[in-house]
């Protein structure tokens, strides 16, 4: 019971050389399944390795075989597996993921609806009410500028200025 308590979910991605061929590649998925149990580690899941496009090169490789497993294993024993894994030539580049456990929210209980009565619901009063609303709604008032002629802003700065 304490052993798998400890155990955290976690997920492996890599890309592999892409020079390899299935059978290379099928050992080395071996390999990298057996470095996950020697490090007391249980496979959950393998998904079949494919070769997909880098978004940058990686060792001059621009594509790679994509290989994602899942796993849980101990916390501590994560770093023996990275070991293990630098020292494989074979691997251009690969992260070790850590998946958060999923946790279920307690359900809210669901929001009353609010009932808006439509038009044709509404008593007479209630539509007389709106209709007078609407009229009372502020008007905008247009407010006309008067035109400045440039003689009498000369007249008005010779006043303040005075005569230089």
């Amino acid at each position: 019971m304490e052993e798998e308590r400890k155990m955290r979910q976690y997920e492996l991605n890599c890309f592999l050389n892409p020079n390899l061929s299935e059978e290379e590649i099928l050992n080395l998925s071996q390999k990298i399944s057996n470095f996950i149990k020697e490090s007391e580690g249980q496979i959950e899941m393998i998904n079949e390795p494919k070769i997909k496009k880098l978004s940058f090169p990686i060792k001059k490789f621009h594509q790679g075989y994509f290989l994602e497993i899942k796993f849980l294993t101990d916390p501590q024993r994560t770093s023996e597996l990275e070991k293990k894994l630098k020292l494989e030539e074979k691997i251009l580049r690969f992260s070790i993921l850590t998946v958060p456990p999923i946790t279920q929210k307690p359900e809210k209980p669901a929001k009353k609806a609010k009932i808006y009565p439509s038009e044709k619901e509404k008593t007479g009063k209630e539509r007389e009410e709106k209709i007078e609303a609407e009229k009372i709604k502020p008007q905008k008032t247009e407010i006309k500028k008067e035109k400045v002629r440039l003689e009498d802003i000369d007249e008005k700065l010779k006043e303040i200025i005075g005569d230089i």
